[in-house]
């Protein structure tokens, strides 16, 4: 029997976004895996050389694409139950990510799940014109469908690192 890998669209309005979203979704498939074995301690580790813990990039993915949701794609602002789920700031004093620690991996991982089943709601309301119109921003134009793009790239740069995290401390 043959292993078929092939795009399968989400349910949405347009079939097109319904690729964008699996795209998005499948992103995520092996990480949520890794990351679900990963205990505690390990969640709050620092790496052995300057970087962020798994706990820190898990916060930062789930945040990241909240903003890109509220603040550019619907242009609406947190709703206070998401805000909820980010009370560390973004970034430091010297710009660098958050150290957020302390938030046991179920925490991070409803935060994920949460962003992106709004993510997915309300991207699957979209039309193909709505998905490709333009949003201003005060410094650049963006759209939904670039927004997706985007947060595939970022959510795999991270899966990366923690990968490598997760393998890193497996040797000490």
């Amino acid at each position: 029997m043959t292993n078929l890998k092939a795009i399968q669209p989400l349910p949405c309005r347009e079939p097109e976004v319904g690729r964008w979203l699996w795209a998005l979704q499948d992103t995520v498939r092996s990480p949520m895996n890794a990351w679900k074995a990963s205990p505690r301690r390990k969640l709050d580790r620092s790496p052995p050389y300057q970087g962020n813990s798994i706990g820190s990039l898990l916060y930062h993915i789930a945040a990241i694409e909240a903003d890109w949701l509220y603040e550019d794609v619907l242009q609406s602002g947190f709703p206070a139950d998401v805000a909820d789920l980010f009370t560390h700031g973004l970034r430091d004093e010297a710009g660098l990510l958050s150290a957020v620690r302390g938030v046991v991996l179920e925490e991070h991982l409803c935060a994920l799940d949460a962003v992106r089943a709004r993510l997915v709601l309300a991207y699957s309301q979209f039309t193909l014109d709505e998905f490709r119109r333009p949003r201003r921003q005060p410094d650049y134009l963006v759209t939904p469908e670039w927004t997706l793009h985007h947060l595939i790239q970022h959510e795999a740069e991270h899966r990366g690192q923690i990968m490598e995290l997760r393998n890193a401390f497996k040797a000490l």
